[in-house]
């Protein structure tokens, strides 16, 4: 207990040094710092959920420390599961810390993956956006279901940090190469359809975005965007057992695994793929709120629905065949794994948890659109301002 409580100190001084070296604004800093003590909030609140109920973080400690798997690192190294268990080891086996201490160490890597997120919206967002009187990037920062399944020590934590690294490091590709490999390590150690996905999308969204890059740079990135996709579709197929099982009898596999044994939520297991969909992202709904969290979350997706209403017109439209390739990839990327991910949710419990690692995705795209749209209005503003310019000079000149 006492090293989980130095360590909550020294990552708090560290995230604190990253913020205040960061260059934000007076404003913005404010708000991370505010999420980072919100963020260790839910770690805290996580930790104590884990002590009254089944909780795979005591497993992802335990294996490591009894040598479950073997007494050399190498032993752990397998993309799912067993990849957090190899993440840990280190600090398990060699530094000698407490679950408490290895719960703080991941809990941080979930609030950098919020610090990435930030810095992207910082990069792309240029305008200030309200949702319903609150500032539409503090509700987006302080959503709680996704700050609730990244606080821990597992595949939540350390898939969020890797996808926010790695979507940062799409943004500005060739001065972040090293964070962009990281990131989708990372991501590959844990999930590879979503890796998979990301890449694919990145592809297609070089391909289909509008003319901000050379020609040779379209050329370079495509044929890397291929190169990965062949690579990781293979490493897909061959560590999901497609070949032996086929993709719905995959699917079907997981589903049944995950949802053994949750126990919370409604059986989603015999929908259709358009309301399982459905139902991974928007639900649950207030209607099937069972306990505190379905009701959180329920407001949570309330939010989502009236974000995703911002997309389905004409001008949401036209913004995104109009996008550029990192806002084509999010949206590709988003809707890829969300169908990935909402075939093994057997339950509304299980979904909850897993849509934390993509909805940031789509948070992103929608604030893009948000922030085409308030430039538009500006630059037609400057365009009205500068034809009454020069209407009174033509005036005063006569």
């Amino acid at each position: 207990m006492l090293g989980g409580v130095l360590l909550v100190i020294i990552t708090l001084g560290v995230s604190m040094v990253l913020i205040a070296r960061g260059n934000f604004r007076p404003r913005d800093k404010k708000l991370l710092r505010m999420v980072a003590f919100y963020h260790l909030f839910f770690g805290i609140v996580y930790y104590t959920y884990a002590q009254f109920n089944r909780s795979d973080s005591h497993l992802y400690y335990l294996n490591p420390l009894n040598n479950f798997r073997g007494d050399r690192w190498s032993d752990y190294f397998a993309p799912g599961t067993l990849f957090i268990e190899w993440a840990a080891w280190p600090f398990i086996k060699v530094f000698g810390f407490s679950y408490e201490a290895v719960m703080t160490l991941f809990c941080f890597l979930g609030f950098l993956g919020f610090y990435f997120f930030f810095r992207l919206f910082k990069e792309r967002i240029r305008f200030r956006h309200n949702f319903y009187g609150l500032d539409l990037l503090t509700v987006v920062m302080l959503l709680p279901n996704m700050h609730f399944w990244t606080a821990s020590l597992g595949k939540g934590s350390l898939i969020f940090f890797g996808v926010g690294l790695f979507v940062w490091s799409v943004n500005d590709f060739k001065k972040r190469l090293i964070p962009l490999l990281i990131g989708a390590f990372i991501i590959y150690g844990i999930r590879v359809p979503i890796l998979l996905v990301l890449v694919l999308g990145l592809g297609i969204g070089i391909l289909l975005s509008s003319k901000k890059m050379g020609f040779n740079q379209k050329i370079i990135a495509f044929v890397i965007a291929v190169g990965g996709i062949v690579f990781v579709a293979g490493e897909t197929f061959s560590f999901l057992g497609l070949d032996k099982i086929g993709i719905q009898g995959y699917f079907d596999k997981r589903a049944a695994n995950l949802s053994r044994g949750a126990g919370s939520g409604t059986d989603i297991s015999d929908y259709n793929q358009l309301q399982k969909v459905f139902t991974f992202i928007y639900r649950p709904l207030f209607i099937d709120g069972r306990n505190a969290l379905g009701l959180v979350v329920s407001v949570e997706n309330v939010f989502y629905l009236l974000l995703t209403l911002q997309l389905l017109n004409i001008k949401g439209m036209k913004f995104l065949f109009g996008s550029d390739y990192l806002v084509k990839m999010s949206l590709i990327a988003f809707i890829g794994a969300s169908f990935a991910l909402a075939q093994i949710c057997g339950n509304l419990g299980i979904a909850i948890r897993q849509k934390s690692q993509v909805m940031y995705l789509f948070l992103f795209v929608v604030m893009q659109h948000l922030d085409h749209q308030k430039m538009q209005k500006y630059l037609r503003f400057k365009r009205t301002q500068m034809r009454l310019k020069k209407l009174k000079q033509l005036e005063n000149a006569a």
